[in-house]
């Protein structure tokens, strides 16, 4: 029997987890960086879901990103 190797300091965080919340932290960076409240929104949204991305990796749930689409919508400024 093939034997699991974790290359992350606990079973339940994963690189792929870690990852997930490096993703999430640089939205928010970003996030507090810009003027403009419809991109600060934007990009505190995409850090949440790295988030429950990172959280669903962690806990050994399988992803529930299947049919999620981020639409960044063209030509809505006013």
């Amino acid at each position: 029997m093939t034997s699991i190797h974790y290359f992350a300091p606990s079973p339940r965080e994963t690189i792929t987890g870690r990852l997930c919340r490096k993703k999430a932290s640089d939205c928010r960076r970003i996030a507090l960086t810009t003027e403009d409240p419809r991109t600060r929104r934007m990009y505190l949204q995409l850090a949440k879901l790295w988030d429950e991305k990172a959280d669903a990796q962690e806990v050994g749930k399988p992803s529930s990103d299947a049919g999620v689409v981020i639409d960044f919508a063209r030509g809505t400024r006013r």
